[in-house]
């Protein structure tokens, strides 16, 4: 799922779609202090190690993983591209794949706080900043995804272009670090993809289908 994606079900509804098309098990992972896990608060930091604990976990009930990543959880995603196999099917939906510099961050973590302050009970802008710049110092992502190398037509990056919170001038940056290039598409979208969700189901159902 993405983060916050609360626009959009927290992205319940394109697993549910997902689920009832492919006929595949579906996990949705909600990060500790949001959607349904109300263990908080949230962490930046602790919302990544959730992550990779959730997929190492799944590694030992299935054979291959594939992954659909929005937003943040589109950045954790790279960050557990090692984790990955050949037979895995990976859609980057406007990923937060750079940090901005200082000034933007906060401006962005601004952004996402005023925009959904229910998100945060307990949580103060200065404590996720002092978060999100513990995370930022192991988090290369352009390193990342030039390890990572699958077929082609398995990654597929989709970047919004009406979007304040991943801009895509910096999906445009860090496309061309990939090893493998994967099919990018820009679509005339907001971040939460909420003017045509169905492209997006559409995209994704067509790709697994294969």
């Amino acid at each position: 799922p993405g983060f916050p994606a609360f626009k959009t079900q927290r992205n319940e509804d394109l697993a549910e779609r997902l689920a009832q098309s492919l006929g595949r098990d579906v996990y949705v992972l909600h990060y500790r202090g949001l959607g349904q896990n109300l263990r908080g608060p949230f962490s930046f930091e602790a919302s990544a190690e959730q992550a990779t604990a959730c997929i190492q976990w799944l590694r030992t009930k299935y054979q291959s993983l594939s992954f659909v990543g929005h937003s943040w959880g589109g950045g954790l995603t790279v960050r557990n591209f090692d984790k990955l196999d050949a037979g895995s099917i990976v859609f980057l939906i406007s990923p937060l794949v750079l940090l901005p510099p200082k000034p933007a961050l906060e401006r962005l973590v601004n952004y996402i706080y005023n925009d959904a302050p229910q998100l945060f009970p307990g949580v103060t802008v200065p404590e996720l900043l002092a978060d999100l710049a513990r995370f930022a110092t192991h988090f290369d992502s352009k390193a990342m995804v030039r390890k990572y190398e699958v077929p082609s037509k398995n990654l597929v990056y989709i970047q919004a272009k009406v979007d304040e919170e991943t801009p895509v001038e910096y999906a445009r940056e860090v496309v061309p670090c990939f090893k493998t290039k994967p099919l990018y598409i820009e679509s005339e979208q907001d971040h939460s993809f909420t003017q045509d969700r169905e492209a997006i189901y559409l995209l994704i159902e067509k790709a697994f289908k294969k």
